[in-house]
């Protein structure tokens, strides 16, 4: 079987839904995470990640980089470093950073 590295900028990540089968994909809060911000989920059948992105290609996580997966570690990270800076919305607040916002 061949598996993938899954990379996601999402907070908490997500569930891959494909048929009867549910994977859990680590977010940048949550599990291994790359110096760039994405959560890193390894091991994932390489066919059941074809299968998920082919329905939900269209998706906006999808065409916005905010989840990828490459067969080779170096590959998903050299992926991550380019996406580095794309931002989900699911951000940290940087309180400093807002004026509305005060630290605690």
């Amino acid at each position: 079987m061949s598996t993938v590295i899954i990379a996601c900028k999402l907070a908490n990540g997500l569930y891959l839904d494909v048929g009867e089968q549910r994977v859990a994909v680590n977010g940048f809060a949550k599990g291994f995470i790359d110096e760039t911000g994405f959560g890193l989920t390894y091991g994932i059948d390489a066919e059941l990640w074809k299968a998920w992105l082919a329905e939900n290609k269209d998706r906006d996580l999808v065409t916005n980089g905010l989840i990828f997966a490459h067969e080779q570690e170096s590959s998903t990270k050299a992926e991550a470093k380019e996406k580095q800076k794309t931002k989900s919305g699911t951000e940290r607040i940087q309180p400093e950073q807002v004026k509305e916002v005060e630290a605690v």
